[in-house]
């Protein structure tokens, strides 16, 4: 308690504590602050600290009054001190022509913390005298011209982009890709890891003919290696089935070979069995089936850096993330024939294992789009026919390959990953697919969902027409086949053969079967009901029918060889299918004059009730309740182009949201200064969607298929999201569905506050991304605000900045400038990976290396290993053990291991890569395993 009498000071007693005796010169923490004119916390957290001279009694301090008098006078004179280094500071004679931080930043209409940023950079002319910098007028009046002449440079580079000049016999990275047989992703990462020679210009690689030649010269040698072989041609005994993986066992070898279930390689099969390698002989050549398929792909979005590797399953992880992605996006429905699946692994760690994967399956026989286009003589190799017919359907059937399904994370839609994935399905059934010993010619797509989201065509597929449908005849065929259920079952008429036709025809039998015991028909009934589908059918109907009714759907090719792909472009021109799926392109009305703000000052007031309190504020510091206002922003002039995207930032409170409701019409008590909107003004806010219907319902404006093309065009373009409210939304894409709300509701400006507040750094900048690119697309204003914009800017690539730091400070600045003032660094989420000589890799693949030593002590996580050559070769493996040792005390089994016959030469081959490494020196030796390959 405390007590107060007259002018004394309060005396504190703690009655818990009445043993304590207030001892003669000794002062109490609450004595302590008012003597020295500091809070309670601060003393004592001060006498915690032992920056105040206190002693504790149990649970008080103690403070003697002597030792608290000296503490007092020291910091009055450091008080003094560092208030007299200040002033001098501020009032020394600069020479004549010296500028301040403040004053360069108002000279070249640039923020104080970018000249300060600068200046710790090394990166302005300048010199620091004590706590303060120092400019010269003359070398900063130079070092603008200097700028002003690199940014004309810029904009001319920008200008020309890839017309610019170069010199004689360099190459970009597109030509290095193609002349040396590898993809761009490929070429352009060896380039940043220095495996093959290239130099950076600016923001371009260029590449040498003559270093390129002798690179390529020296792949081709190591690669040779690899080819020079020893094949034996065996045969297929048998095929066991060994969870996500299968073994394949020869009737002439007692090798058995382990490989991904994806493996087009049956029962019977011709093989060409190397010491690293395998492949199917087909008619019209080579399959390969072993090494396993594995390409790296890099994507980069804004700044982030993000590697995927497209693959076949090999590990029991990426067999469970696969089941439970196809288990969320098709539940229960079963894929008909052979198939094979290709990944796509993800190393980012928020995100799951597999986040996307395509399916390639065995065609059907009936298609009549494809059809119209075979139905012509064909010849290539040893295949050959004059018409597509019914018998030549089923003898070259397995000339077409079809994917059966492509999904994509739905954080990552709109990326290009779709696309990504048809390109690798093409390579893959190019090289290694097969059936019946003949290789495909042509790859082939037919889902509804192409009507809304033609991503086939994005990949370079041809759209060919529509597939019939069984709408005509599946009244006929389920009579047929209900009739002969029994006989059906015991396989005596419908057979099962190597395509997935007669599959699907049991399935939907089956279906049909019990379908009728659900609704207790008879056969004829429900053939009744078939034959009176049409495509106007009710939705009950459909509902019912929809696993047994296939309507017709648009079928897009492609040309797997040259030769393939010259005839499929020539038959369409012949043929000329129509495409009536097309979707009339977006558009949007851009503003027909700049927006003009000049000097605008905005002012908020306000009022409140007059009570005790508010009085007892007013008296106290002279605001009075009846007349609140202060400033928010202040004698701002700006310009806003049409179709300009312009990033407001600034710290909390310093009016981003004020200056965005400005612009929406919001904003117009004590407003000051001019303003001028074009006449087709329309600003629209990104703001949450209201209603509880399915989201496809809400965004409906015209026609069900403009508005699935609206949906694919945002990144929205999956079938369970159709069907969602926008409430039941991810947050990421929450901010699809309303961009995808503005462009519906016709805007012309879009505005959004607190933009990515709410989103993971991924997603973040997918959505800035797709955002700035439909915005540039449809010509529109964008205006987003946001207190962190450094996780997106890059991704959002605006045109003009807005820095908003009090009422009376802002800068308007250009893009450009401001992103070069951002951390240059990429976030990078690569795949774990160590560099080995392309020798190597036959033997980790034949399993006769299963270690490798490195000098030092290295760290390497258990889990997917590259073990990646300068060739751009490479196989993944899974580390198992990571061990560090002396050089000396390496080991005949450490040899072994690592492929050698000896420990002398397991030693020597050290010693030639670490030519510095000692006796005593650290050897990391990491352990892996392979799922695939020969297994004895």
């Amino acid at each position: 308690m405390r007590l107060q009498r007259g002018g004394e000071q309060a005396i504190q007693l703690r009655l818990d504590t009445p043993q304590a005796e207030v001892v003669k010169d000794t002062m109490n923490a609450d004595e302590v602050a008012q003597y020295v004119g500091l809070c309670l916390l601060s003393i004592y957290k001060f006498a915690k600290e032992g920056k105040i001279p206190a002693k504790k009694s149990g649970r008080n301090w103690e403070f003697n009054k002597q030792e608290v008098d000296i503490w007092k006078q020291q910091r009055e004179q450091k008080k003094l001190n560092q208030s007299n280094h200040r002033n001098l500071g501020r009032n020394s004679r600069r020479p004549e022509g010296a500028m301040s931080v403040g004053e360069v930043a108002t000279y070249l209409d640039i923020s104080k913390p970018y000249v300060y940023k600068l200046a710790k950079e090394g990166k302005i002319p300048c010199c620091r005298t004590g706590r303060y910098w120092e400019f010269d007028k003359r070398e900063i009046d130079l070092w603008k011209q200097q700028q002003a002449l690199e940014e004309t440079t810029r904009s001319e580079h920008r200008a020309i982009k890839g017309k610019r000049l170069r010199t004689e016999g360099t190459m970009s990275i597109s030509e290095v890709a193609e002349y040396v047989g590898l993809s761009y992703p490929t070429v352009y990462k060896l380039a940043k890891q220095g495996k093959i020679p290239g130099e950076k210009s600016g923001h371009y690689w260029e590449f040498d003919r003559q270093e390129i030649d002798a690179w390529k010269q020296q792949r081709e040698i190591e690669s040779s290696l690899i080819a020079h072989q020893t094949f034996k041609e065996l045969t297929v005994k048998s095929t066991t089935p060994r969870g996500y993986l299968k073994e394949i066992k020869f009737a002439e070898s007692e090798a058995k070979l382990v490989l991904p279930r994806s493996a087009c390689v049956s029962n019977g099969d011709r093989v060409q069995l190397g010491d690293s390698s395998a492949a199917v002989i087909c008619k019209n050549g080579l399959a390969q089936i072993f090494p396993c398929y594995a390409v790296l792909e890099t994507l980069q979005v804004g700044g982030l850096e993000l590697e995927f590797l497209i693959k076949e399953i090999t590990e029991p992880e990426e067999f469970e993330a696969y089941q439970a992605l196809a288990e969320f996006h098709y539940r229960s429905r079963i894929p008909y024939g052979r198939k094979a699946t290709l990944i796509v692994r993800n190393f980012h760690p928020i995100y799951p294992k597999i986040i996307g994967y395509i399916e390639i399956a065995t065609s059907f026989y009936m298609n009549t789009a494809r059809k119209a286009i075979l139905d012509t003589q064909f010849k290539v190799d040893d295949i050959a026919w004059d018409r597509w017919d019914k018998e030549t359907s089923r003898q070259y059937i397995h000339t077409i390959v079809r994917i059966s399904r492509c999904v994509v994370y739905p954080e990552f839609r709109g990326l290009g990953l779709g696309q990504c994935l048809l390109k690798h399905a093409a390579d893959f059934a190019r090289n290694r697919w097969q059936m019946s010993g003949i290789k495909p010619y042509f790859l082939e797509i037919s889902a509804d969902m192409l009507k809304f989201v033609p991503f086939a065509q994005k990949a370079g597929m041809s759209f060919i027409g529509e597939t019939e449908g069984n709408l005509k005849r599946v009244a006929k065929d389920m009579k047929y086949l209900l009739k002969n259920l029994d006989r059906v079952e015991l396989g005596e008429i419908v057979k099962e053969e190597s395509c997935g036709i007669l599959d699907q025809q049991v399935a939907r039998m089956r279906r049909a079967a019990l379908l009728i015991e659900e609704q207790g028909w008879t056969i004829e009934e429900l053939v009744e009901r078939l034959e009176k589908l049409s495509h106007e059918t009710v939705l009950r109907d459909f509902n019912l029918f929809h696993d047994i009714v296939s309507l017709p759907k648009p079928t897009y090719f492609q040309g797997l060889t040259l030769e393939a792909e010259d005839f499929l472009k020539r038959r369409i021109e012949e043929v000329a299918p129509k495409n009536g799926y097309i979707s009339s392109p977006l558009n949007s009305e851009p503003i027909n004059n700049k927006i003009l703000l000049e000097k605008v000052s905005l002012t908020h007031v306000s009022r409140v009730r007059r009570t005790q309190q508010s009085h007892a504020i007013h008296q106290a510091f002279s605001i009075s309740p009846d007349d609140i206002s202060h400033k928010i922003i202040h004698n701002l002039s700006l310009t806003i182009e049409p179709g300009e995207v312009v990033l407001v930032t600034g710290s909390s409170g310093s009016g981003k949201t004020t200056f965005l409701d400005l612009l929406l019409n919001k904003e117009k008590i004590g407003l000051s200064g001019s303003i001028e909107l074009p006449d087709n003004y329309r600003p629209g806010s990104f703001s949450a969607i209201r209603s509880q219907r399915a989201l496809i319902e809400v965004l409906s404006r015209q026609d069900i298929r403009s508005t699935l093309h609206l949906m694919g065009l945002v990144g929205l373009s999956d079938a369970f999201v159709y069907l969602k409210r926008f409430e039941e939304l991810s947050n990421g894409q929450q901010y699809r569905a309303k961009l995808a709300q503005l462009i519906a509701s016709n805007y012309n400006v879009w505005i959004a506050d607190e933009f990515c507040s709410t989103l993971d750094l991924v997603t973040a900048n997918v959505v800035a991304n797709r955002l700035q690119q439909i915005a540039r697309q449809l010509k529109v204003v964008l205006i987003v605000a946001s207190s962190q914009p450094e996780s997106f800017a890059q991704a959002l690539r605006p045109d003009k900045i807005i820095q908003l730091t009090t009422a009376w400070e802002h800068h308007v600045i250009p893009g450009s400038q401001f992103l070069e003032s951002l951390p240059t660094r990429y976030s990078n989420f690569t795949v774990q990976s160590l560099g080995i000589a392309a020798k190597y890799l036959p033997l980790v693949r034949s399993g006769q290396k299963r270690s490798t030593a490195r000098k030092g002590r290295l760290k390497f996580k258990q889990g997917l290993l590259l073990l990646s050559a300068k060739t751009g070769d490479f196989e993944t493996v899974n580390v198992t053990g990571v061990r560090h040792t002396r050089f000396r005390c390496l080991t005949e089994e450490d040899a072994h291991e690592d492929g050698f016959t000896s420990l002398s030469e397991l030693q020597k081959a050290l010693l030639e890569h670490y030519p510095d490494l000692s006796a005593d020196g650290w050897v990391t030796i990491v352990s892996f395993n392979t799922s695939c390959g020969k297994k004895r």
